[in-house]
């Protein structure tokens, strides 16, 4: 019998190219989906977006650490370094930054992060980033912007929950995850 000149010039099916790797393709760039928490928010007064990182979610749930957020946030009404944070919160009013990080002010987040790390929290200078125990577990509060990438003008304010990850390298650099 003849065999067809189409079907011996097709390309192979895209079943038969994936069904011989072996292997998972990995991409290069670590992609964190992060989990919108607006809804459960709104309902305890926030007026902005809060996402939170889904390595948070897997050690407490979100509606328990917005709850005590708001609480804090409420308990420290007095506290004109926490009022970033409140104004973000619970007026829905974004982020204005009238100057950019100091000099040597990297080197006093990896402090914050690393007391953070040990379950001594605070809050940053600039009044920006939280870390907040919530039954055992730090939390890191990061007004405006994703952790660790440039800001990024949002037209809704924003504020991100992580927890504390030792990162293993040479510098045993510590951010949020």
């Amino acid at each position: 019998s003849e065999s067809s000149p189409a079907s011996e010039s097709s390309p192979p099916s895209l079943s038969s190219l994936l069904g011989e790797i072996t292997e998972p393709v990995r991409s290069p760039i670590s992609v964190v989906e992060l989990v919108d928490a607006t809804p459960d928010a709104a309902k305890l007064g926030f007026k902005c977006e809060v996402l939170v990182s889904p390595e948070l979610i897997t050690r407490i749930a979100p509606a328990r650490v917005l709850e005590a957020l708001r609480d804090a946030l409420l308990a420290t009404e007095r506290d004109t370094q926490m009022e970033l944070l409140r104004t973000i919160a619970f007026r829905g009013e974004r982020l204005v930054r009238e100057r950019k990080r100091r000099p040597g002010s990297w080197e006093e987040l990896r402090r914050f992060y690393a007391r953070a790390a040990t379950g001594i929290g605070g809050i940053t200078e600039p009044g920006d980033i939280l870390a907040i125990s919530v039954d055992g577990v730090m939390v890191i509060v990061q007004a405006g912007h994703v952790p660790h990438m440039p800001p990024i003008p949002r037209t809704q304010p924003r504020l991100f929950l992580t927890g504390v990850v030792t990162l293993q390298n040479e510098d045993a650099l510590l951010m949020p995850l």
